[in-house]
C-alpha cells in the first residue's frame, strides 16, 4: 500500500512531460510520421510566429497612435471610419490578388511552395515595417495602412497556399489532417507567446 502512494521520480514526470507535449504539438507517431524536415520546419515556424505576434502588438500601437486614437485633435468617428476603410480596401485586394493567383494555369504554388512561403514572409514583414513607420505620416494614414493591409492579406494567402503543399510534403503515414491541426497548436502557441513579447 505504501508503494502506491510514492511520488513519481524525476524521470517519470519528465517522460510524463514529453507525452503530453507530444500529444497536444506534435502528430501522433512522431517522429517516424512525419519527413525529416519537420522538426527544422517547425521551429522555423515556431520562430517566425512568435517574432510575427510580437511585431503585430507594436504595428498595432503604431497604427492606432497615426489614425489618431488618444489624440485630443482627432475625431472618434474619423479615426473609426479610416480603421475600416483601411481594413475593406486591404482585404478587398487580398480577393484581387488571389482571383489572380488561382487564374493562372498550373499554379506554381504547388510548384515550389518554399519559395511561395518565403514570398509570404517578406510581404508580411514589409507590410508590418509599413504599418510601423504610419505615425511618422499621419495625414496619410489611409493610402499607407490601406497597401500594409493588401501586403499583409497577400501574405496570409500565400502562406495558407504554401502550407498545404508543405504539410502534404510533410505527412508520412496518411495524416495531414494531424501535422495541419498539430501546426494550428503550434502558431497558437507561438502567437501567444509572442503577443506576450509584444
Amino acid at each position: 500500500s505504501s508503494k502506491n502512494n510514492k511520488l513519481p521520480s524525476m524521470d517519470e514526470l519528465s517522460l510524463q512531460m514529453q507525452r503530453h507535449v507530444v500529444r497536444h504539438f506534435l502528430p501522433a507517431g512522431y517522429p517516424t510520421s512525419v519527413a525529416p524536415g519537420y522538426s527544422r520546419y517547425v521551429a522555423y515556424c515556431v520562430a517566425a510566429n512568435t517574432f510575427g505576434a510580437a511585431s503585430m502588438v507594436l504595428s498595432t500601437q503604431t497604427l492606432l497612435l497615426a489614425v489618431g486614437v488618444g489624440s485630443t485633435s482627432t475625431a472618434p468617428m474619423a479615426a473609426a471610419i479610416n480603421w475600416v476603410l483601411k481594413d475593406g480596401i486591404g482585404q478587398f485586394g487580398g480577393i484581387l490578388f488571389a482571383s489572380r493567383l488561382g487564374s493562372a494555369a498550373n499554379s506554381s504554388i504547388d510548384a515550389d511552395p518554399k519559395r511561395w512561403r518565403v514570398a509570404s514572409s517578406i510581404s508580411m514583414d514589409c507590410a508590418t515595417w509599413l504599418e510601423i513607420l504610419s505615425p511618422l505620416f499621419p495625414q496619410y494614414f489611409l493610402p499607407i495602412a490601406s497597401v500594409a493591409n493588401v501586403g499583409k492579406n497577400i501574405g496570409f494567402l500565400t502562406a495558407s497556399a504554401s502550407r498545404a503543399a508543405i504539410h502534404q510534403a510533410l505527412a508520412l503515414k496518411s495524416n495531414l489532417g494531424d501535422v495541419t491541426a498539430k501546426a494550428g497548436s503550434q502558431s497558437i502557441l507561438a502567437s501567444l507567446a509572442g503577443t506576450t513579447l509584444g
